[in-house]
């Protein structure tokens, strides 16, 4: 999982209506540290699997940071799971 201090608020606000995932993309976080894959496409298939695995069918997407690029490759590969995608970046 991402660290909650960046987007913690945020999360405990959205899931109190909405189911939250908040996956770490490849080598990043306490994910796995494979040595290759890091290129969007893949990353946003790595997405899919994961709301797959947890029976989510259709989702709207909040990304941020480098996740931004992953939320655009996997609206663009899977757009019948895609409700919508929103983009945040802190500065």
């Amino acid at each position: 999982m991402a660290r909650p201090a960046i987007c913690g608020r945020q999360w405990r606000l959205t899931s109190r209506d909405h189911t939250v995932v908040a996956p770490d993309l490849r080598r990043m976080g306490l994910s796995a540290k494979p040595a290759g894959g890091f290129d969007k496409k893949t990353q946003a298939a790595d997405m899919a699997g994961v709301l797959d695995q947890l029976g989510i069918a259709r989702s709207d997407l909040v990304t941020h940071d480098i996740g931004n690029m992953v939320g655009c490759a996997f609206a663009a590969q899977y757009p019948d799971s895609c409700v919508s995608c929103s983009l945040m970046h802190r500065s």
